[in-house]
């Protein structure tokens, strides 16, 4: 009976999920190929957060962001910052 279960319960996920995917797709986000405006919060103050100050430097975004997009890039001191920035 549990095997069952599981059958079901995946079934209905896969299906809520493929019939709310095109909801969330059309949200507004733009169309493919328009520039878009990026800020990238970050802290740089570890060696595993280095990868934003590489990043920035070398501007290694523009290679895979459409011509005309913008990346800022801001220094947290801490992760609250960033949240806090996000809404």
């Amino acid at each position: 009976m549990p095997n069952l279960f599981n059958k079901y319960f995946l079934v209905l996920i896969s299906l809520t999920l493929f019939l709310t995917t095109p909801n969330i797709s059309a949200r507004g986000f733009g169309k493919i190929g328009e520039p878009i405006r990026l800020v990238v919060g970050y802290q740089p103050y570890y060696t595993e957060s280095w990868s934003g100050v590489v990043n920035n430097g070398k501007q290694l975004w523009k290679k895979y962001l459409p011509a005309g997009s913008t990346v800022k890039f801001q220094v947290a001191l801490q992760g609250s910052v960033i949240v806090k920035t996000m809404a």
